[in-house]
């Protein structure tokens, strides 16, 4: 569960002027935005009485969403998913990196400055 807060931000991003232009441009139409509003709202309710039916609402919601989102990734033919790590990943850093860092990690803090002005 986020903080009531989230929620109410949510609202307002989805409900502002430049809100309404990124859903325009990127769905071709507007969003409804109550569900942002009715979240905070029972989030408030959750937080003040532990209704358990709010919660329930707000829980069903997010995993809605969660489930939309995969969906569209999955969807997504742009990507190709890997099925292992690329065959790199774990290749050793370089001597002249490794040796930057462990003489930087030496250097008493006390010897450390940011001043400009010596």
């Amino acid at each position: 569960l986020r903080p009531c807060s989230i929620y109410l931000d949510e609202y307002k991003e989805c409900t502002s002027v430049r809100g309404r232009f990124h859903q325009r441009y990127t769905e071709g139409d507007v969003k409804e935005c109550f569900h942002w509003k009715q979240d905070h709202a029972n989030c408030k309710l959750y937080e003040k009485n532990k209704d358990l039916k709010a919660l329930a609402s707000i829980i069903k919601h997010e995993e809605d969403m969660r489930a939309e989102r995969l969906k569209r990734a999955n969807e997504n033919n742009v990507w190709e998913y890997r099925t292992e790590p690329p065959s790199l990943w774990d290749f050793p850093i370089p001597a002249h990196l490794t040796q930057t860092f462990v003489l930087d990690k030496n250097i008493p803090a006390e010897s450390k400055s940011n001043c400009l002005i010596s």
